[in-house]
């Protein structure tokens, strides 16, 4: 294929000297198969992906993009031809996602983006163009969400993303697909809103993503896509109102999820349930919801062992069912469960040196571990992980705001572990780690984190005595201030 774009890249370069008209319509002949060569090159690239070959279909992918370039380069004012620059860097941004370079999948899709802006600017009447420029908005957007861990850039993208189509879909009422992307992109700014600790404001986006996915599916239920995507709302706001002190409304759209999917999100919406159950006291059936999800996610990794996400899923819920065993009182189950989560986010980690989130996970599946190897008499291998999930947490770029407080968790183990035979952790530094702690719950606090963790979690026991720590235990069962004015 390389090959044949060089033939074709000469002759055009030698028509391009040529004035008369055979030669001119030689010259658009074979720009058209050079153009035509780009959907093959494509759909290799595409085929080599799904097999694995990652270095070939990247090559493929270059190829693609070398061929566009030249001729977006060559015929600037054909649209065609920008249109498909953008598509092929569109593609290939999201394979540099899916083989974990995020730095590099950002940048292609921001050129992508340019080139959507100045198609949209110059034809604002073409619909077509402001779709794919509220798309390039939404995929950068994500990019930068989800994969770089940088959640407030994606905030500004996805509201982009939101104005453009919000204008599409009142223009066009008629056409389910705008109205379907109005929703993701509501979804999609929750979420982000969520990581950056403004609950109130992403409450108000999931809510308004499932009011008018509802509109679509009154019709539509049955369709799998459409209760698929309803489960996926339903569980992000149950996330949302779990990490927000509201348990018994949580378990409600985990619930409300689960009769509508039976796909691949089902893992997620049994994980989410889980940890609302052992927020509300019943530990046994968070154990079982938790044990549901591992099954799906393990048939998962079997029938699709390469994918990054699924491997991640699998090792969150080995991670999340550690911490329900500790709390059950199965300390060497629980530490057995976070080896196997930390053992599959190193090779993660590894595969994805520039993901922050797998960055994390690891960092969380080492403190579940250390608070396992203490509860089993081992202080030093806890001391160990506890203090290697401090450094992850505090290496990240930004933090989600479970994660200030699985940080502020880490410190106060650390300070639980001060003085104890082989930890390396001196009284004196087991004061700092406490104060460290106090500094970090109350950061989480004031993004919003309200989860019955505070009382439940055991990381925290070190700090239950200290004065500030009752007080801000007060404060949170308390939060309205009873000094102040009515209004």
């Amino acid at each position: 294929m390389r090959s044949a774009a060089d033939f074709y890249g000469k002759l055009a370069a030698l028509l391009g000297r040529e004035t008369d008209r055979a030669s001119r319509r030689a010259l658009a002949a074979s720009n058209f198969e050079l153009a035509s060569l780009t959907d093959t090159v494509l759909s290799i690239a595409g085929s080599l992906q799904f097999m694995g070959r990652a270095s070939e279909a990247e090559a493929e992918y270059r190829t693609a993009l070398a061929i566009c370039k030249k001729l977006a380069h060559d015929h600037p004012a054909d649209v065609a031809y920008c249109r498909s620059e953008a598509g092929v860097r569109t593609n290939f941004g999201l394979f540099l996602r899916a083989t974990g370079r995020p730095e590099e999948e950002a940048a292609e899709l921001r050129e992508a983006l340019v080139i959507f802006q100045k198609l949209a600017e110059a034809k604002p009447a073409v619909t077509e163009f402001r779709r794919n420029l509220a798309r390039g908005h939404h995929n950068l957007g994500w990019s930068l969400w989800a994969d770089s861990g940088r959640p407030a850039e994606a905030e500004a993208e996805f509201r982009a993303a939101l104005a453009i189509h919000e204008k599409l879909a009142d223009d066009h009422p008629s056409m389910v697909e705008f109205r379907s992307s109005l929703a993701y992109i509501h979804n999609s700014l929750g979420q982000s809103l969520h990581a950056t600790g403004k609950p109130s404001d992403a409450e108000a986006e999931f809510r308004t993503a499932l009011v008018l996915f509802r509109k679509l599916a009154e019709d539509r239920l049955a369709s799998p896509d459409i209760r698929g995507t309803l489960a996926q709302l339903h569980t992000c706001l149950g996330e949302l109102l779990r990490t927000t002190g509201r348990p018994a409304e949580a378990e409600a759209e985990f619930r409300a999820a689960l009769a509508l999917e039976q796909g691949i999100q089902l893992a997620d919406t049994h994980c989410g349930l889980g940890w609302t159950l052992l927020h509300l006291g019943r530990r046994s059936e968070a154990e079982a919801e938790l044990r549901k999800a591992l099954a799906i996610a393990q048939k998962q990794m079997e029938a699709s062992p390469r994918y990054s996400s699924i491997r991640a899923r699998a090792a969150n819920i080995h991670n999340d069912l550690s911490a329900v065993l500790r709390r059950l009182g199965r300390p060497a189950e629980a530490r057995d469960h976070s080896e196997r989560a930390v053992a599959v986010r190193e090779a993660l980690v590894k595969e994805n040196p520039e993901r922050p989130g797998y960055r994390a996970g690891l960092a969380a599946s080492c403190l579940n571990r250390g608070l396992a190897r203490r509860a089993l008499g081992d202080p030093a291998g806890a001391a160990a992980d506890v203090r290697r999930a401090v450094a992850l947490y505090d290496a990240l770029p930004s933090r989600s705001v479970e994660e200030w407080f699985l940080s502020a968790c880490a410190h106060a183990a650390l300070a639980g572990l001060a003085g104890w035979a082989g930890t390396g952790i001196s009284v004196a530094e087991g004061t700092e780690e406490a104060a460290r702690a106090m500094a970090l719950l109350h950061e989480a606090i004031d993004l919003g984190y309200r989860a019955d963790a505070f009382r439940d979690e055991d990381a925290l026991d070190p700090l239950r005595d200290r004065p500030d720590f009752r007080l801000m235990m007060m404060d949170l069962a308390m939060p309205a201030d009873p000094f102040a004015r009515p209004r």
